[in-house]
């Protein structure tokens, strides 16, 4: 038994240190179906949204500060929607499954000492328990900056990005996304393993444009704005556990007027 526990959470790091372009926390809004009633309205009082990602991915060729590094992202999502509403014929409370594979290609670009860029184009579908296969698909860029001003260590970036949907609802026509993030971190006065500790908070603001989501007989679904807030740590040489390189630890909440919710990375997400 000790063993199976040992060989799962090597399983779960090994898939979650190799993280890639993908975020996919809001593509299950657009796999969702609306739900409907022969001739009633609906109106939407709450929706919550539960994700739980298994971030695979494979380094083809890894980046140094001379040659560009290739990787193949295979993120598999399991989410569950839950939306509260009250129609003509009362209060009603419904629970999608949705699951979605949404694998990619990007490249890991050098472009100074500490800065690196990521194009990323990607493909894949999701379904729900009630509703039709989507196919979603979509391409962007992200941007890295590493710096060290006296104790504090920077990490920022930004990421701009636009998807669509070949099957999805005639209500959806694609958005876009904009992102810009900072994190910084100090020494802690120890170490871990001979590797200087160092721990801090980050702060990211999303933007998502056209992203507005309408059904027939129902309000629309409009994510504007959310933000991010949480605690970093990391290690001088990058933290190792079981040989799996964990280079960005961090804990937080996002927010926003549609979409809440805790998240968890093992590297900085630009």
């Amino acid at each position: 038994m000790t063993r199976r526990v040992a060989l799962l959470f090597s399983f779960v790091f090994a898939a979650a240190a190799h993280l890639g372009a993908q975020d996919q926390a809001l593509d299950p809004f657009l796999f969702t179906p609306h739900p409907s009633g022969s001739e009633e309205t609906i109106e939407l009082e709450a929706r919550t949204l539960q994700l739980y990602r298994l971030p695979l991915g494979w380094n083809l060729r890894t980046m140094d500060e001379q040659h560009w590094g290739i990787r193949v992202t295979f993120p598999i999502s399991l989410t569950s929607f839950r939306l509260n509403g009250v129609s003509d014929v009362g209060p009603f409370a419904r629970r999608l499954g949705i699951a979605g594979i949404v694998p990619g290609v990007e490249l890991e670009v050098p472009l100074a000492a500490g800065v690196r860029m990521r194009p990323f184009a990607e493909v894949g579908f999701g379904k729900a328990s009630e509703g039709t296969a989507q196919v979603l698909y979509g391409a962007g860029f992200r941007l890295m900056i590493e710096r060290q001003v006296r104790a504090a260590h920077l990490t920022y970036g930004g990421l701009g990005m636009y998807r669509n949907s070949y099957t999805s609802r005639d209500s959806y026509d694609g958005h876009g996304t904009f992102e810009a993030g900072i994190d910084s971190q100090f020494p802690m006065g120890f170490s871990v393993g001979r590797k200087e500790a160092r721990a801090g908070g980050y702060f990211i603001a999303r933007k998502f444009a056209g992203l507005e989501l309408t059904g027939e007989r129902e309000e629309p679904i409009t994510i504007g704005h959310q933000y991010e807030v949480g605690a970093s740590f990391a290690t001088a040489p990058v933290l190792s556990v079981w040989k799996l390189k964990l280079p960005w630890v961090a804990a937080g909440y996002h927010f926003g007027r549609d979409l809440s919710g805790v998240r968890i990375y093992t590297r900085f997400p630009f």
